[in-house]
């Protein structure tokens, strides 16, 4: 990436540099997408120091039950309204 960068500055027509050398940016690019492996690696590391907090409070107060009970109704009660509700379509 460097050395695209360094031989793109240097050229006299920058355009004609890029151009001719679509492969060198395309790798560059493919580069780039590596480099995104190690951002979702390091949001797990904070994930885990901010959700163990979180996941304490909720279960000393109990309200980690009242949460899973919440998103379960939440997938469960439609499901005879749609039975009854034949015209519904979405």
């Amino acid at each position: 990436m460097i050395d695209y960068t360094v031989r793109s500055n240097h050229s006299k027509q920058k355009w004609t540099y890029i151009k001719s050398h679509p492969f060198e940016l395309i790798a560059i690019f493919q580069a780039a997408r590596f480099v995104r492996v190690f951002r979702i690696i390091r949001l797990f590391g904070v994930r885990t120091r901010y959700t163990i907090p979180i996941y304490e409070v909720l279960r000393t107060n109990g309200l980690d039950k009242l949460l899973i009970v919440t998103t379960i109704l939440l997938f469960l009660v439609p499901i005879p309204v749609i039975m009854v509700e034949l015209d519904i379509n979405t």
